[in-house]
């Protein structure tokens, strides 16, 4: 009910700021609220971006981020209203985002202490050809995220760099100690069914792993693979000559080849 009262609100002329005070949310739900009521925005785009940045998947940086995007973006299509969305705790990978689409808009800094939880940045950019384009790679919209699919428009040579933006979107590695026995690696992603299979595919073709058995819980794919040879080849192979990824995730790596 409140958030018809929002919409209702909104298409009476009420301003976003006093919008999100009054209803105690953020900007990130504000817009998804608007999204998902098909309440389409009165203003015209006021900042520029490179909208044509995905068409062609030729360097590192569009494989990763349109890996990560497809692991932890967010599409809006409903409407007239079309935006990505990247929201994440990690600033740097936000920024770098915006930079590489030469982007003028602001990155939101989301309060997150209620939940105790670090703060989070949000970048959106709303393009309803860069939506389109994404969509046609692979995304899926809305609640349709768990649909999205492998894009077959990769270059061979930057696969792994759109691999690691999935990885760092949706995957996990670890390394965990079981006496008296030595610490094991684990590695494991989630995401859609062709997302999954696709990249055990491409593990086993490339890295000579094993052709492990396809988990699934609480609706999504989970692929896993444990031992310190495993997960090393796959550390290896992720960030091979990479300047993009989250910090946090590529230290543990070293950690999990000894």
């Amino acid at each position: 009910e409140q958030e018809r009262d929002l919409c209702a609100r909104y298409k009476e002329g009420a301003r976003p700021k006093d919008l999100m005070a009054d209803f105690g949310i953020s900007v990130a739900t504000y817009q998804r609220i608007l999204c998902a009521y098909h309440v389409p925005t009165r203003h015209k785009r006021i900042h520029s971006y490179d909208e044509t940045f995905f068409d062609s998947i030729d360097s590192e940086a569009k494989a990763y981020f349109l890996g990560l995007l497809t692991a932890d973006g967010y599409i809006c299509s409903k409407s007239r209203r079309y935006a990505v969305q990247l929201f994440l705790i990690d600033e740097q990978i936000v920024t770098r985002l915006r930079d590489e689409i030469h982007g003028t808009q602001p990155i939101y800094k989301v309060d997150l202490s209620k939940w105790n939880g670090k703060p989070g940045f949000m970048l959106t950019i709303g393009s309803k050809y860069m939506v389109n384009t994404l969509i046609t790679q692979g995304l899926g919209t809305g609640r349709k995220r768990g649909q999205a699919r492998f894009s077959r428009f990769i270059p061979n040579v930057l696969l792994h760099h759109y691999i690691r933006g999935i990885f760092d979107g949706d995957g996990s590695v670890g390394v965990y100690h079981y006496p008296p026995k030595s610490a094991a690696a684990q590695w494991s992603l989630s995401g859609s069914e062709d997302i999954v299979i696709s990249i055990r595919g491409i593990f086993a073709d490339r890295l000579g792993l094993s052709f492990v058995k396809v988990g699934f819980y609480t609706g999504r794919h989970i692929l896993q693979y444990g031992g310190n040879r495993q997960v090393a080849r796959i550390g290896d192979f992720l960030y091979r000559d990479a300047t993009i990824f989250l910090d946090r995730k590529k230290a543990i790596f070293p950690l999990s080849a000894r």
